[in-house]
């Protein structure tokens, strides 16, 4: 496990696509303090949309996008809501949590809209104000979704990429129960709750509640860390969870010292601030698939050193980055063992019987 986690994939690295990852977070951190929530909203979810239905005919593209608009308008709606009260960013992030599982099971494409529409939620609770209505925000992301299909038609027919999807896989090709039913949403979703997925869903989704009422209780100021560490860690293979915590908990670590030594060394001084959080931030894309450990330790360097920007005292963000992280790390260890445990008993029970 260890020559894993500080094994680097060299031909990953990417440093030219680093310097453009720089300049759009350097464009869009400048674009979020210009313009109002609202606008910002409208903005995400064209592009969640767009990002959820990036391949395919436009005729299947509108339908995940309208499908994905209606979800996120619910979703991000509900976040607004809940963003001062524990227990209700808890239940709504657990139960997006839940059905965002519940989407791998109905295709490649299906999950990745169900990652973005959690991401989606944690941003709008992250952004989240009391000033902005949870109606208003509902309705600014079903406007952002009529965006994001217009300029998708409008592209596709200007570059004539809409052509018939080739991509699907036959039913030949794969074993019939494992075939998503043809129907409404719902019916799909509860065909996908009773496969092994659904047991899967269920151990995330309390993982994510547990670790959000942690975040409220002990790290207030970044209440959503944690969730967003078991959101990554929980994987349905516990050794694989065991990776990926260890990954990220010793990233964290490591980028939260570096950082704090940094400011250390020069206190007081924005502009080593600044030039700290570019260079982070420039290391963190070009790492993104190299090794996950040191994308971790780039991301954690990156946010205290934007948070100091914002005049944040480093060491303890660096503390409250760390302590999230564990707390995070250990949340989803714990969940994920319990639930193998009982996922062997009721296999042995059902031997018995």
């Amino acid at each position: 496990m260890f020559r894993h986690i500080v094994a680097v994939d060299w031909k990953q690295v990417r440093f030219k696509r680093a310097l453009s990852g720089l300049v759009a977070i350097l464009v869009a951190l400048a674009f979020i303090g210009a313009v109002e929530t609202v606008v910002l909203i409208v903005i995400m979810a064209a592009l969640f949309n767009i990002a959820a239905a990036n391949d395919g005919p436009m005729e299947r593209r509108w339908r995940v996008m309208a499908q994905f608009s209606v979800f996120g308008a619910v979703a991000g709606g509900l976040a607004f809501w809940s963003i001062d009260n524990a227990s209700g960013a808890a239940l709504v992030l657990g139960v997006v949590t839940y059905l965002a599982t519940l989407f791998a099971a109905l295709g490649q494409r299906q999950a990745r809209a169900g990652l973005f529409l959690t991401l989606w939620v944690v941003i709008a609770m992250i952004i989240g104000t009391t000033e902005t209505s949870p109606l208003i925000v509902s309705i600014a992301f079903i406007i952002g979704g009529g965006v994001a299909i217009a300029i998708t038609a409008l592209r596709l027919r200007m570059s004539g990429e809409d052509a018939v999807d080739d991509s699907s896989v036959s039913v030949g090709e794969v074993d019939p129960d494992d075939i998503a039913p043809v129907g409404s949403v719902a019916t799909r979703l509860k065909w996908a709750s009773r496969t092994s997925i659904g047991a899967f869903a269920v151990v995330r989704a309390l993982a994510v509640v547990v670790a959000t009422l942690v975040g409220f209780w002990l790290f207030p100021d970044y209440a959503f860390w944690a969730s967003i560490t078991v959101i990554i860690v929980v994987k349905p293979s516990a050794s694989q969870t065991a990776t990926i915590a260890m990954e990220r908990t010793l990233g964290t670590a490591l980028g939260a010292l570096v950082a704090v030594l940094a400011v250390q060394l020069f206190p007081g001084n924005q502009v080593y601030a600044a030039l700290g959080f570019a260079l982070s931030a420039f290391f963190m894309v070009a790492f993104m698939n190299a090794n996950y450990t040191l994308f971790a330790a780039f991301l954690t360097s990156t946010l205290v050193f934007a948070l100091r920007m914002g005049q944040a005292d480093a060491f303890d963000v660096g503390i409250e980055r760390v302590g999230a992280t564990l707390a995070g790390a250990v949340i989803s260890l714990a969940t994920v063992g319990v639930g193998r445990m009982l996922s062997v008993r009721s296999a042995g029970h059902a031997r018995q019987s």
